[in-house]
């Protein structure tokens, strides 16, 4: 809103000079002055609150999309590096480095994973 507000002031002074140059008259240029500005200022505060849920939802629809996919492998790959689901799991202290599993490992814990779940 601070940001709004800071440059509705800067757009006052430009539509009175812009608004007097073109008229010559005090009460024109005023009145330009505080009817134009005001209305762009509550058009730029709703639009800037359109944008942001405009991007939140396309990082929302990114997300979902990229954790709907599974993991897909060709037949020549060796080890894949895979985290391991929880701290408890893991070979090593928590925050270390990705163990390095082999493709049959990795299916067989999405297996596993998936019997699990149902």
């Amino acid at each position: 809103m601070a940001k709004t507000l800071s440059f509705g002031v800067l757009h006052l002074g430009i539509a009175f000079g812009v608004s007097y140059a073109l008229s010559g008259s005090v009460a024109v240029a005023g009145a330009v002055t505080l009817v134009e500005p005001l209305c762009n200022m509550v058009a730029h505060y709703f639009f800037d609150g359109w944008w942001a849920r405009r991007e939140a939802a396309k990082g929302a629809a990114r997300a979902a999309a990229a954790a709907s996919q599974a993991p897909r492998w060709s037949a020549g790959e060796g080890a894949v590096p895979v985290r391991a689901p929880s701290a408890a799991m893991a070979s090593g202290p928590v925050g270390s480095r990705p163990q390095l599993q082999t493709q049959e490992q990795v299916a067989h814990g999405w297996a596993l994973r998936a019997r699990l779940a149902a």
